[in-house]
């Protein structure tokens, strides 16, 4: 009885269904990425969205969604959990993941994690540079009375642009002080 649950309009039974379509309907754009790579549906909730709704309870916001563990792995009650974008994005198939000491995270938790450009830690990477040295040049942090931020913040404080702080402060050598108060478009080393 595919309504007796009364849940047919709620978000947990549209994830269940959908998890169903994308892994066995061929026509669907995205099966390629599931059904198509053998990825399935476990059979206890292929035949039951009680029991779907029973093993991964309600979801937590609006925010989350279903989300495999395993990437390759099945549909089922020990390889899924509801999880926020952010979280599914760490999890993707494509992630450079990188490990610094005894932990492993992906490039872009590290960035955030540190304040830094992915795109500028992503070229050290493919430059064979390893651990700790992709943010060695990555971020600059500055101290200015009591106060740290990175280029950029200093940038929206003062109204002077990042590059022309950076230049002042690695090419030019300039001190802190004066690199943040000299007006913006007095920048000659």
């Amino acid at each position: 009885m595919r309504g007796a649950h009364g849940m047919s309009g709620s978000p947990e039974f549209r994830v269940w269904s959908d998890i169903k379509t994308r892994c066995y309907n061929r026509r669907r754009a995205g099966y390629m990425d599931y059904g198509g790579r053998g990825i399935r549906v476990c059979q206890r909730w292929l035949d039951s969205f009680e029991c779907f709704l029973q093993d991964m309870g309600p979801r937590p916001s609006a925010h989350h969604s279903i989300e495999r563990k395993d990437n390759d792995g099945d549909y089922e009650p020990n390889n899924c959990r509801w999880a926020t974008r952010t979280e599914q994005a760490n999890n993707k198939r494509n992630n450079l993941r990188v490990p610094i000491g005894e932990v492993t995270k992906t490039l872009s938790q590290w960035c955030r994690e540190r304040g830094c450009k992915k795109a500028i830690a992503w070229l050290r990477y493919s430059q064979g540079i390893r651990g700790e040295a992709l943010f060695e040049t990555t971020c600059l942090l500055v101290t200015h009375n009591g106060v740290t931020d990175k280029i950029s913040g200093w940038s929206r404080r003062t109204g002077i642009k990042h590059t022309t702080l950076n230049m002042r402060l690695t090419k030019c050598k300039w001190s802190v002080a004066r690199a943040l108060s000299v007006g913006a478009n007095q920048w000659s080393c």
